[in-house]
């Protein structure tokens, strides 16, 4: 699910929706349900899908979690 593999599609890996989530996060905090709207505008997922991409991006530690705010964001 992290990778993809001749069964799952690239682009619906945890790394592409994580690229996509960056992307919405350049230079501004934002709440969690208004960064599911903007990213479900480019990648149509499943609410549960981008759960696991903000858990995934928070133990490779480029983001932080607040509550039901997304407060920062470690780029590379």
């Amino acid at each position: 699910m992290v990778m993809g593999n001749k069964i799952i599609n690239v682009n619906n890996t945890l790394f592409a929706i994580g690229a996509v989530v960056i992307k919405n996060l350049k230079n501004s905090n934002k709440k969690i349900d208004d960064l599911y709207q903007e990213v479900k505008k480019e990648k149509d997922i499943p609410f549960k899908k981008f759960i696991l991409t903000l858990d995934f991006l928070f133990i490779i530690d480029k983001l932080e979690i607040k509550e039901k705010d997304i407060v920062g964001l470690k780029l590379w």
